[in-house]
């Protein structure tokens, strides 16, 4: 759905733009465009993913994924703390395969 605000939105309801799990993507008004969820309980956006003229962007608790996230054999990048963490998916869990320390 298109919005009045020149976002588009999508997910589980049409009926709302302001439904739980309602996506929208759209210009952040900063040079950027953003990817953000609706939280319902939040009653509040929580941007996800922002491209910009600088680069990709994700939270500092959110991973970038090189494969499903859901099956063995992938690999993330992830923050913890100052650091950065390279690890791949083995029976379930992720693995720390190489920590980039601050």
């Amino acid at each position: 759905m298109f919005g009045m605000d020149n976002n588009i939105y999508f997910g589980s309801s049409t009926a709302s733009a302001l439904a739980d799990n309602t996506w929208r993507i759209g210009d952040d008004m900063a040079a950027g465009i953003s990817f953000e969820q609706y939280d319902l309980s939040g009653t509040a956006w929580d941007e996800h993913f922002k491209v910009s003229e600088n680069g990709a962007e994700v939270q500092s608790d959110e991973a970038f994924y090189l494969g499903d996230p859901a099956t063995d054999g992938t690999w993330r990048m992830i923050r913890s703390g100052d650091d950065l963490l390279h690890q791949r998916r083995e029976s379930g869990t992720y693995v720390t395969k190489q920590t980039i320390e601050d």
